[in-house]
């Protein structure tokens, strides 16, 4: 099972949104099928997945992403790229109050 996979699975077993962030921020390596799989990603969305803050995305990752925003357009408004653990925590913070019933 891929960690995508995994994510989604996690994501949907839960009773409330679930907001992820992804720290590239002392990352070696990327994933390099990204693009590939954007349309399973697509079609898979968990109903209660919030957003998703990509942490210091390298610019091959910013790149694929925008590719994807034109494909999908609606993992574009859930995916949004930051340049710290800080910006992450305070976006989602935004996002939550913004969406809060």
């Amino acid at each position: 099972m891929t960690s995508v996979t995994e994510l989604q699975r996690l994501t949907a077993s839960m009773p409330h949104t679930v907001n992820v962030i992804v720290d590239y921020t002392e990352s070696k390596t990327y994933p390099r099928k990204i693009l590939a799989i954007a349309q399973t990603l697509d079609r898979n969305f968990p109903a209660n997945e919030g957003i998703v803050m990509i942490v210091q995305g390298p610019p091959y990752i910013t790149a694929v992403f925008e590719v994807i925003f034109k494909l999908y357009p609606r993992m574009g408004q859930n995916i949004h790229h930051v340049n710290s653990l800080e910006e992450a925590y305070a976006s989602i913070h935004e996002y939550e109050t913004a969406t809060a019933v």
